[in-house]
């Protein structure tokens, strides 16, 4: 889930999937195509053979409702980028109890706590990407007690809202 660009880190995926066996996954590619039109074309090409036999689908943006549904029909969240500032996406995932993959760069540990609602991953690492989430297809175990604390984890962090209040006393304070 998010913009097709190199820093989202899905030609990374698409590395680390191709090292599990075609039969243990499936990958629901969801976001905006604008733009990076030679980064586009080459992952296109990647997924050709795979949308052909249903392995990949790429869906383009969708609404939030058609999001939430794939959040519902979907197991995973794998967003190995270079670089988060945060990560939205993440907890907004654990929302729908997806434990998330995730690289460990940026603030990704904010949101992905390793090994206890997601797995964070070195970047470029696609071995070690392909053995969390081939982990997570082999132990149901495993991913259903990620998902529960993934969920727990969404329960617990702020809302907008409270973040939106908290900013405005913030800065109240400050012009006072």
């Amino acid at each position: 889930v998010g913009n097709l660009i190199p820093r989202k880190g899905l030609h990374h995926l698409l590395d680390s999937l191709s090292l599990l066996p075609p039969e243990t996954w499936k990958l629901t590619i969801v976001g905006g195509v604008v733009g990076h039109r030679s980064y586009i074309a080459k992952i296109r090409r990647a997924v050709e053979a795979k949308i052909k036999t249903r392995q990949i689908s790429m869906l383009g943006s969708v609404d939030n409702i058609q999001l939430a549904e794939h959040y519902r029909l979907n197991h995973l969240l794998v967003v190995p980028s270079s670089y988060e500032g945060f990560g939205i996406v993440y907890l907004e995932a654990m929302g729908f109890g997806l434990p998330a993959i995730a690289t460990d760069s940026g603030a990704t540990a904010e949101t992905i706590i390793n090994n206890m609602n997601g797995f964070l991953v070195q970047p470029n690492a696609r071995e070690e990407l392909a053995q969390r989430i081939h982990q997570l297809h082999l132990n149901r175990d495993i991913l259903s007690q990620m998902g529960m604390a993934a969920r727990r984890h969404f329960l617990a962090a702020p809302t907008w809202e409270d973040t939106c209040t908290h900013i405005y006393d913030f800065l109240q304070k400050i012009v006072g």
